[in-house]
């Protein structure tokens, strides 16, 4: 049976490649781009339900929810995409010339940033459940009427 004498001391060769960190850049702004359209979707469906709303109290419900998603598209996912197009363009220095950009800095803002993006993608459904919990209630107190 062979042992090893010493723990390995780095895990280069288990690093993901640059192009496979490209792939991860490419993948999230992608799906921020779907998250804004369904944004835009929610904020369509909400403005369609504030002009059949009668009662001041969900008016003002309804539009500190819009308030809310339109900050989350316009704040958020806007700081993200700028993280991510400035990531895109360190790995494409990185790609051109090894030597050019600090490989482990990049690698460290890569793992940040996919944080950020898990973060992002939990955040959207809890703010699309949120949203849709509303206007399934106001939708059956209608029906109930």
């Amino acid at each position: 049976m062979t042992t090893l004498l010493a723990a390995p001391k780095n895990d280069f060769l288990l690093q993901t490649g640059i192009s496979e960190l490209h792939s991860d850049v490419i993948r999230w702004l992608n799906e921020i781009e779907f998250y804004k359209t369904e944004i835009s979707f929610l904020i369509k469906l909400m403005n369609r339900q504030l002009l059949r709303l009668n009662h001041s109290e969900k008016i003002n419900t309804l539009l500190e929810l819009e308030k809310k998603v339109k900050n989350y598209r316009t704040i958020k996912l806007s700081k993200m995409m700028l993280a991510l197009y400035d990531l895109e363009s360190h790995l494409s220095k990185l790609d051109e010339d090894l030597f050019s950009q600090d490989e482990q800095k990049i690698r460290e803002e890569h793992k940040k940033l996919k944080s950020d993006a898990d973060e992002i993608s939990v955040s959207i459904r809890k703010l699309k459940l949120e949203v849709f919990a509303f206007i399934e209630n106001l939708i059956a107190i209608e029906l109930g009427s």
